[in-house]
């Protein structure tokens, strides 16, 4: 049965998911909203705006706006006054009662990281775009501050996931695409356009992915076009090309690169990320980058004084840093045991391997316990490989690799490394701390089905007439310490209860079975 914490790994599993994932709010900021929707002697665009000030509330009145078929007051709600139009203050009011309480100081990290990223956009927009565009001022602030929801609902159901990807796309390089497979089985800009088609956000939020995805290269296009040197690009590019200059002078473009700008600023103000999105941000404008730059910074300084202090990174702080500085992102945390240890489960594994005389009728059977006990112990992904009467290791149970993957197969006479795992019997740690070039030692077609940052190998002692090897990762997600003793302990047990597979009908005294860490 799959286990209903892990992640989904389908882009319909992902909805379903995220659908039913509620932003919680605090007590506090409750009864100031009840008192806002109470105030019968204010404009609705003035409630709208107080409204607005909590992201949670302005997702959840859009949605529910938009739920239903457009009725006699037209197509979607844009904005969140028009929302309000739609609903009446007291379904707004009874909406606001049903959003689940938490306190803010236990919010997922990623999550208050996320609104506070949202909120410094939506500021950016404002100042931005809004003046420029003021009959579209409340689609554009409302897009900008909604452009992120998707992922404030992924950083509230699975709050590690984006810290994951942070550490390893901003703090490793290493290429988004892989580790969004990696970690949730879909491109996250694919992800943000179907939650926003099926939650019905503002339009610009889902032109804005669509520039992203479907959209790439007219976007690329303009991103070049702004490394251009000289003045008045936008004259040039309606010269050269006035296709792509309606592409990008379109005004749902401004929710797209108001959160460009507040992400990228998340890490640095002056890397290539920033730079490129300051520089087009500044050919839609048709500014010089330098006012573009002045302003961008200035806004920044406000928001970072409108919005409330709190456990948040706000990227102002680093404007006073030296030219160069990077704030480094936070460590990949471990995963943790409680996400997916069933203790009964794996004691009760451990008895079967326990019994005397063996209770498995055959190696199959054995194996396909020894699956599920290392399942069990996290490992999202792996392979146990025997050798065979030639003395090659050949896979007799795969588990989690991709669906056409061959059989691993490995020649130990060739790769000195895999005897060595065989006679020592003793679980082998790999991550960028511990063994980092050990993975360069085996086999390419094991080192190509495995991460080798985060991985563990283990040989086990049949007796000296079989080898048993053990490769295994979780989707490159790194171990805790207690996950791995949890492993050692699990293949103690697998070891034990092979040997006595093999010896069956002499007798023999019953292993103890080790306790739940």
């Amino acid at each position: 049965m799959p286990d209903p914490s892990a992640p989904p790994r389908s882009l319909d599993a992902w909805l379903e998911r995220l659908d039913a994932t509620s932003l919680p709010i605090s007590d506090r900021q409750r009864e100031q909203l009840h008192r806002e929707l109470r105030r019968g002697d204010r404009p609705l665009r003035i409630i709208a705006q107080r409204l607005q000030t909590c992201p949670a509330l302005t997702l959840a009145l859009l949605r529910e706006a938009n739920r239903h078929a457009p009725g006699p007051l037209g197509s979607d709600s844009e904005h969140l006054e028009s929302a309000l139009v739609r609903l009446g203050l007291s379904r707004a009011a009874t909406i606001l009662q049903e959003l689940p309480e938490r306190n803010a100081t236990t919010l997922p990290p990623a999550l208050i990281q996320l609104l506070l990223i949202s909120q410094h956009a939506q500021h950016q927009a404002a100042g931005l775009f809004a003046t420029r565009m003021a009959r579209l001022e409340g689609e554009i602030l409302c897009a900008s501050l909604l452009f992120l929801a998707p992922f404030w609902a992924l950083a509230q159901a699975f709050p590690d996931l984006l810290q994951r990807w942070e550490a390893r796309v901003i703090g490793e390089h290493q290429p988004a695409r892989t580790v969004e497979q990696d970690l949730f089985g879909v491109p996250l800009v694919e992800l943000g356009l179907a939650l926003a088609r099926r939650w019905r956000l503002p339009e610009a939020v889902i032109l804005g992915y669509q520039a992203l995805g479907q959209e790439r290269d007219a976007l690329i296009r303009c991103l070049r076009l702004a490394r251009r040197p000289g003045t008045h690009p936008l004259q040039r590019l309606q010269d050269e090309d006035s296709e792509q200059l309606r592409w990008l002078t379109r005004p749902s473009h401004s929710a797209l690169f108001a959160n460009a700008l507040a992400l990228a600023a998340h890490s640095a103000w002056d890397d290539a990320r920033s730079l490129r999105w300051q520089r087009l941000t500044a050919l839609y404008l048709d500014l010089p980058l330098a006012r573009v730059q002045t302003q961008i910074h200035g806004l920044a300084a406000d928001s970072a004084r409108l919005l409330p202090a709190g456990p948040a990174w706000h990227p102002t702080q680093a404007l006073l840093w030296p030219a160069g500085s990077r704030r480094p992102p936070p460590p990949e945390p471990p995963s943790l045991l409680s996400s997916f240890f069933r203790p009964e489960q794996w004691s009760r594994l451990c008895e079967r391997f326990s019994q005397q005389p063996s209770a498995f009728a055959n190696l199959p059977h054995l194996l396909a316990s020894a699956a599920q006990a290392l399942e069990l112990c996290g490992l999202q992904r792996f392979a146990l490989l025997c050798t065979d009467r030639q003395g090659q290791l050949i896979a007799l149970h795969q588990q989690g690799l991709p669906p056409r993957t061959p059989r691993l197969k490995a020649d130990p006479g060739h790769w000195p490394l895999l005897p060595q795992l065989i006679a020592q019997s003793v679980l082998v740690h790999v991550s960028p701390q511990r063994n980092a070039g050990l993975c360069r030692k085996l086999p390419p077609a094991i080192r190509e089905q495995f991460d080798g940052r985060h991985m563990v190998m283990r040989g086990f002692d049949l007796g000296g007439r079989n080898g048993l090897v053990l490769f295994g990762d979780q989707h490159g997600m790194p171990f805790s310490d207690r996950q791995l003793e949890l492993l050692e302990k699990t293949a103690r047990v697998i070891e034990r209860g092979t040997l006595a597979f093999g010896r069956r009908g002499a007798p023999a005294t019953a292993a103890a079975v080790p306790p739940a860490p």
